[in-house]
């Protein structure tokens, strides 16, 4: 197995394939990188922009370059002495025409070959068993009358066609009009607004069904091609996407381990403040949500975010607790987008199971999910699942206890419970809540949470240590994010400002009032302490890409408006207030001076993470672009085109970002073992500043690497006799990995003379 020294995270599209990633290898080796990481890789519908839309995971996307292009790049990095991780997605497909397991499900029904592929409930109530797709964006008759649902001939064989789409015709109905053909197919096409569908999705998404890949043949004709890439080493390591949406993870990653040969293996996975991976499990780790969690709450201060709550409490009357946001978003998921998921659940319940029951329990569960097999919980599982139904109340406990003890009968609920439950902890928390308490946007994201102790010194050294036996990545940005570590790390500075914030905020929000065109209602007070807080964090941006995060940020409040149903006025008037205090130059002249304080913390911040990423237990996860300063918001903004050929150019003038990534990253290829197999050993810290300081030491054999970041150093003049204390068996003389300098003294003032934070190693 190849262990990554570190990865960098490329987003594929058509815009950027296999072979405009081979053309960029020689700039990420430059800069350290050990192994190359790519977005899904398999045959996606055709235009993706990020590939989890597969249609044939049997098949490289042609869109990206085809096999070929996969190899040459492949082989350019075996040039360089670079892996290749890809992500892989097993829990869903696209409900697409060039999806062959789809259209054979489509096209012959509950006797298709591949039915069992997709978790289709045939007999569900109103199917009359045939498979309910609510893709349309009008009823069934006016998609009909208007034309855009219609019958047409391709490929030599009659289709129904809706705008892109395509559905099989079955034998049998040639020579019928349109609607007699759609009565008779083994499917029936509904409004998404009004129809109920009987197969499980990827989150509430009609056209992502979900794969049964607990079934050994599914799992083989979906993964042989990604097998095969593994075994023959053009592929040498997989992230593994939405593992808490299969039906049996530790089963799967046990087929995935046996079929790979035992292939380097990350999972995406939200852990919560106390939770583990199981440790049965054949993974490497986690894609680092929990290290991003960790490392960034290193920076903030607890008593200046305390104030920004009570302050956002104050502005907004906002009382309510995070967790009761999240219980209300998580209830309303499950009342609406996920009530077909919730009622099928309950439908594989024993009698007398209450729906109330089970809609609470997972409204209470404080974890994605729980891992119950065949046998009892485990007894973190149990012990979740007791807390969860006394909270929960009435029936629910009765419930949580039989499902860390299940009987024969009651296993099939269980499993599809625990699929239940990540997406309605997604859609409530992550989608909905993250969005609606905005006091403190720096801890809006996957896998944190915005009333989450803050990360001390004793916490991080314990926890950074529990990693030294595992190699997950320590991600700080990703695709999922709200917000690229820089964005965050600057609004995490507000903590340290918070009373120059409330002074801001007070004085923005009385000045821009004039600026709206529905006076206290668009933008509402919280929706407007968090455009500020994103203009702050993001400064300098322009306007069309604030009204992009905008009209996102608000659908997903769902507050005053939401996808399924968009105020479009409303967003249009919010977006107008948006430009309007962009234009205003009392604003932006306001703005700008406040929003530059909070970059230079910032960047103090981000540096001190980015140390912490090189230098910790696990993998160095790079993500596109941020290898330098990137200001970029929620997805799709932070897919926007990097120019990797002027960086690969520039060899002078580089940020302090880019010149410690670059340091750091070598030393990890140098010595990879130093980081992959080391000891983590916590260094004590002394002086009259040595609160604001943390620091560690990685050893193996004898070769020693260090790493010290400031923190929280906002109006400290000079550090005075701040040190730290070398450990036992330490070297005397260390080397700076940054300039090549000799440091014979651990002094903060000398460490952080040209750098807030210091990455060193033993001369």
């Amino acid at each position: 197995m190849r262990l990554p020294a570190s990865c960098y995270r490329l987003q594929l599209s058509p815009a950027f394939t296999f072979d405009d990633a081979r053309a960029i290898a020689p700039y990420l080796r430059d800069l350290g990188v050990g192994d190359m990481y790519l977005s899904p890789i398999m045959a996606a519908r055709p235009g993706s922009e990020h590939g989890y839309d597969v249609c044939d995971p049997s098949r490289v996307s042609p869109d990206l370059g085809g096999a070929e292009a996969l190899e040459r790049l492949a082989g350019e990095l075996r040039r360089l002495d670079m892996g290749l991780l890809v992500d892989v997605v097993p829990n869903h497909m696209a409900a697409d025409h060039r999806n062959p397991w789809w259209w054979d499900v489509l096209l012959h029904g509950r006797d298709a070959r591949w039915a069992h592929a997709f978790d289709i409930e045939w007999d569900a109530p109103g199917a009359d068993g045939r498979l309910v797709l609510p893709l349309l964006g009008s009823p069934r008759a006016e998609a009909v009358a208007s034309g855009d649902l219609r019958l047409v001939q391709e490929d030599g064989e009659r289709r129904i066609a809706y705008y892109d789409g395509r559905y099989p015709v079955a034998a049998g109905s040639e020579g019928a009009g349109v609607e007699a053909v759609l009565d008779a197919q083994h499917y029936r096409l509904e409004d998404w607004r009004t129809g109920v569908p009987n197969y499980r999705r990827f989150f509430d998404i009609g056209d992502l069904p979900a794969v049964a890949v607990e079934h050994d043949d599914v799992f083989a004709a979906t993964h042989a091609e990604i097998v095969r890439l593994v075994r023959e080493g053009i592929v040498t390591g997989l992230r593994i996407d939405h593992i808490d949406g299969l039906a049996d993870p530790a089963g799967y990653l046990e087929r995935l381990r046996e079929a790979t040969g035992g292939a380097y293996v990350v999972v995406e996975k939200i852990l919560s403040r106390d939770e583990s991976l199981p440790p049965e499990w054949a993974t490497a780790g986690t894609t680092g949500y929990d290290f991003l969690a960790l490392a960034g709450g290193v920076f903030a201060d607890p008593e200046g975010a305390a104030r920004l709550h009570a302050a956002h409490r104050r502005a907004t009357g906002m009382e309510n607790r995070f967790e009761a946001i999240a219980a209300r978003a998580k209830r309303a998921a499950l009342e609406e987008m996920l009530a077909p998921d919730l009622a099928r659940v309950v439908r594989t319940a024993p009698a007398g199971v209450r729906p109330s029951a089970v809609r609470e329990l997972t409204v209470e569960l404080d974890v994605y999910r729980t891992y119950v097999r065949d046998g009892d919980a485990s007894a973190a599982d149990a012990e979740r699942l007791r807390a969860a139904g006394e909270r929960a109340g009435r029936a629910a406990p009765a419930l949580a206890a039989a499902i860390a003890r299940p009987s024969a009968g009651l296993r099939p609920f269980v499993r599809r419970w625990q699929q239940l439950t990540g997406p309605a902890a997604a859609k409530g928390v992550e989608d909905t809540a993250l969005y609606v308490d905005a006091a403190f946007l720096a801890r809006n994201e996957p896998g944190l949470a915005p009333d989450w102790p803050f990360t001390g010194a004793g916490e991080l050294h314990a926890r950074l240590a529990e990693r030294a036996g595992g190699h997950p990545l320590n991600a700080t940005s990703t695709h999922d994010t709200k917000r690229s570590e820089d964005v965050r790390m600057r609004i995490t500075a507000l903590s340290e400002l918070a009373g120059e914030w409330e002074d801001a905020w007070a004085r923005w929000h009385e000045r821009n009032a004039h600026l709206r065109r529905r006076p206290e209602t668009a933008p509402d007070a919280s929706e407007e302490w968090l455009l500020y807080q994103t203009l702050v964090g993001a400064w300098p941006i322009d306007i069309e890409r604030v009204r992009q995060f905008v009209r996102k940020a608000l659908r997903e409040a769902k507050v005053h408006t939401s996808w399924g149903e968009p105020d479009e006025a409303y967003e249009a008037d919010v977006g107008a207030f948006a430009e309007a205090i962009l234009g205003s130059r009392e604003f932006t002249d306001g703005l700008a001076p406040f929003a530059a304080r909070c970059a230079a913390i910032g960047a103090r911040n981000s540096l001190g993470l980015l140390v912490l990423k090189l230098a910790a237990p696990g993998v160095p996860d790079i993500y596109w672009g941020n290898e330098d300063w990137d200001l970029s918001l929620v997805d799709p903004d932070n897919r926007r085109p990097v120019d990797f050929a002027g960086r690969a150019q520039r060899r002078e003038g580089m940020s302090d970002k880019v010149v410690l990534t670059r340091a750091g990253l070598g030393l990890r290829r140098r010595d990879p073992d130093l980081f992959a197999h080391g000891a983590y050993v916590p260094v004590e810290t002394a002086g009259r500043r040595a609160d604001n300081v943390i620091a560690f030491a990685r050893v193996h054999d004898g070769r020693w690497a260090l790493a010290a970041v400031s923190r929280l150093t906002e109006g400290i003049d000079e550090w005075g006799d701040t040190r730290l204390v070398p450990p036992v068996g330490s070297p005397e003389r260390w080397r700076n990995v940054v300039t090549g300098a000799p440091v014979d003294e651990l002094s903060a003032a000398r460490l952080f003379a040209g750098l807030p934070a210091a990455l060193l190693t033993g001369a």
